[in-house]
């Protein structure tokens, strides 16, 4: 059977409609952060910086792990709790200039279409925001830094007009392994 475009068009908005609040799913941005870990990076090549020179990162990547940071239950074990959908996160940044990996943790909150982050220690923030199936963009409306608190390298990126937005695709779950905080 060949539907029209106009019967394709009425069919998703039904099974969006239906399907995926029977789903729990409230906001595009469920289905980037939920119970599985996940992960978005952006790398940018030389071609591309030599003709964006006034842009400072090189690569941008935020890290969703839920079942190692997260809500704790009475038993004092870590869950996702969709009910309190706040999100920790890692993000990780190179700047031009550098091949250094800063990083830095912090946790957003839900705000409208977005989730609003903030990196600890007073690290700043940025707003995360559905972008489609397999992206989402970074919007870095008022600046932050990375590079742990009291870190002795620490940088800050501004949000001038060549770094104020970022659009980070979605990495293949097995890229997105947390880091091991053991102690040897």
């Amino acid at each position: 059977m060949v539907f029209s475009r106009l019967q394709s068009a009425t069919l998703a908005s039904l099974i969006c409609g239906i399907v995926l609040p029977s789903l729990g799913v409230s906001s595009p941005l469920e289905l980037h952060f939920g119970s599985k870990n996940s992960c978005y990076e952006r790398i940018f090549n030389d071609e591309y910086l030599s003709q964006h020179l006034d842009q400072r990162v090189r690569r941008i990547r935020v890290d969703h792990f839920p079942q190692t940071f997260g809500t704790y239950d009475a038993n004092g074990n870590i869950y996702f709790d969709p009910a309190n959908p706040e999100l920790y996160f890692i993000v990780s940044v190179v700047f031009q200039d550098s091949n250094l990996v800063l990083s830095d943790g912090g946790f957003c909150r839900p705000e409208g279409q977005t989730y609003h982050c903030r990196i600890e220690c007073d690290g700043g923030g940025f707003f995360l925001k559905d972008r489609d199936a397999n992206s989402i963009l970074l919007i870095n409306d008022k600046g932050f830094r990375v590079s742990g608190c009291g870190g002795s390298l620490v940088r800050a990126l501004n949000p001038d007009p060549a770094n104020n937005i970022f659009r980070l695709h979605r990495l293949p779950e097995v890229a997105c392994v947390p880091p091991d905080f053991k102690s040897d």
